[in-house]
């Protein structure tokens, strides 16, 4: 009977690592086709997942953003408040809504295409990414685009100055 039983647990773990497979390629799959900004850090703030549509707002590539250092992208007044950011979630902490800006100016040197690159604003809510064990081994970061919207109120300060 102890036989039976080790093959049982066999095949139960066999299935459990086939579920969790199958959970992890969707997941990647949802974070990949969003609709909003996602991407994600390693703990060493180093990027390891950038979706279609930050890549979509920003005009930086996933094959040029893999490995950058986040905050590399960010824009200098912002970057206190994202590093602070980074620091709660990788902590394993509850994290506040962070506004920034990821500028071209900030990035040219950054990247492969600079012609490419648009401004974005975006406030995002970061997780921990946290393994089996417990260890937090990164971040990912779910945005919210507020480029337009900033623009129309830029542009209807400016009507009001006029």
């Amino acid at each position: 009977s102890f036989m039976v039983l080790a093959t049982v647990t066999s095949g139960n773990l066999h299935e459990m690592y086939k579920t969790t497979e199958a959970l992890a390629a969707d997941l990647s799959r949802l974070i990949k086709m969003a609709k909003v900004p996602i991407f994600g850090i390693d703990a060493n703030g180093k990027i390891s997942t950038w979706n279609a549509k930050i890549e979509d707002l920003t005009g930086i590539s996933h094959q040029d953003a893999m490995d950058l250092p986040v905050l590399s992208l960010i824009h200098e007044s912002d970057k206190e408040a994202v590093r602070r950011t980074i620091q709660e979630a990788l902590e394993n902490n509850e994290t506040h809504s962070t506004e920034f800006v990821i500028d071209p100016k900030d990035i040219k040197s950054a990247v492969g295409n600079p012609t490419r690159l648009r401004k974005a604003i975006l406030v995002s809510s970061a997780t921990p990414i946290v393994d089996n064990s417990g260890n937090v081994s990164g971040a990912v970061f779910i945005s919210c685009d507020l480029t337009e919207i900033s623009c129309y109120r830029e542009s209807e300060a400016h009507k009001s100055q006029l």
